[in-house]
C-alpha cells in the first residue's frame, strides 16, 4: 500500500519542531547568547530561510522554545498527582513527589534554559517574564497536588500542610535537579524516600 505524501502543513511542522529540538539542544548547553543561528542551521538542517518564515528572529525561537517546554512540563507537573485509590497521606504524598521528580529530571534541557533566566544569566527580558510566570505556575501546581495529598485531614489543615511543606519541597526539587545534572544522583529513588520521610515529619509536627 502507497503511503500518502506528506501535505506542505506537515512539512513544516516537521520543520518547526527540528528548529525547536536543535534550539533547546543548543541553548541549554550554550546559552541564548551563545547560540548563533548559523549553529541553529547546522544542527536543525532548515534553511535560514524557513527558520525566519516561522520564527521570525532568533528571539523568536527563543520563544516558541520555552513555550513549547513551558507546556510539556507543568503538564508533567500538574500530573503529578496523588493516587485516589490510596487514602494514607504519606503514600499519596510519595506519589505527588516521585511523579514531581520525574517531572524534574524528564525535562533537562528546558529546565537548564529555565534556570539560567531564572538566575539572571540569560539577559532576555520578555523570556525572564515568561519563565516567572512558568515558575509561578509550577509552584501554584505543586501546591495544589500537596494539599491533595493530605485532604483525609480536612480542606483547611491540608491547604496549612501544603503551605508548609511548599518552600521545602520547591528546594528539593531545585537541588535534586543541580546534583542529576553534576552527575551526582544516579538513582533517584533513596532521595525520594528520604524527602517524602522528611515532608511527612513536618506535617505531622502541625497542629
Amino acid at each position: 500500500m502507497s503511503q500518502k505524501p506528506h501535505q506542505p502543513a506537515d512539512r513544516g511542522q516537521a520543520a518547526r519542531d527540528a528548529v525547536l529540538d536543535a534550539a533547546e539542544r543548543l541553548m541549554s548547553r550554550k546559552g541564548y547568547g551563545g547560540t548563533g543561528m548559523a549553529e541553529l542551521i547546522k544542527e536543525s538542517g532548515v534553511p535560514s530561510s524557513s527558520i525566519y518564515w516561522h520564527f521570525s528572529s532568533k528571539a523568536g525561537v527563543l520563544a516558541a522554545v520555552m513555550e513549547r517546554g513551558e507546556t510539556a512540563f507543568l503538564e508533567a507537573v500538574v500530573a503529578a498527582q496523588a493516587d485516589d485509590s490510596v487514602a494514607e497521606p504519606r503514600e499519596r504524598l510519595r506519589a505527588v513527589i516521585a511523579g514531581s521528580v520525574r517531572a524534574v529530571l524528564d525535562h533537562p534541557s528546558f529546565l537548564r534554559l529555565y534556570l539560567a533566566f531564572t538566575m539572571g544569566v540569560e539577559g532576555e527580558a520578555s523570556v525572564r517574564e515568561q519563565v516567572r510566570h512558568v515558575r509561578a505556575r509550577g509552584i501554584a501546581g505543586l501546591r495544589g497536588n500537596l494539599a491533595d495529598a493530605y485532604l483525609a485531614w480536612g480542606e483547611e489543615r491540608a491547604a496549612r500542610v501544603a503551605g508548609r511543606l511548599l518552600p521545602l519541597a520547591l528546594a528539593f526539587f531545585d537541588g535534586t535537579f543541580i546534583s542529576a545534572q553534576a552527575g551526582e544522583v544516579d538513582d533517584p529513588g533513596p532521595v525520594i524516600v528520604d524527602a517524602v520521610d522528611a515532608l511527612h515529619a513536618v506535617a505531622l509536627s502541625m497542629e
